[in-house]
């Protein structure tokens, strides 16, 4: 059973976990590719934004987070144009 972390909320729903010293940072390939469905709701949120936004606005891969315990925490890439989409 994995015990998660103990968590407080900080504030614009980011939460602070408590960690031992000793944590480890493991990287999960379970990178999934959406839907086509899904994948053009994404497009079609991200145009939008690149129409709204600067043009400072650009995709990558970023690092999210799937589980966090006291001793350990597993991260998997995504793109930040689905992370964007999914906020």
């Amino acid at each position: 059973m994995i015990q998660v972390g103990s968590s407080i909320s900080i504030s614009n729903n980011l939460r602070s976990y408590s960690v031992q010293n000793e944590v480890t940072i493991e990287m999960v390939e379970k990178f999934h590719m959406p839907s086509k469905q899904m994948q053009a709701q994404i497009d079609v949120i991200w145009e939008s934004a690149l129409a709204c936004q600067d043009s400072l606005l650009f995709d990558g891969t970023v690092l999210s987070v799937s589980t966090i315990t006291p001793s350990s925490i597993k991260v998997s890439r995504d793109s930040y144009k689905s992370y964007f989409a999914q906020t």
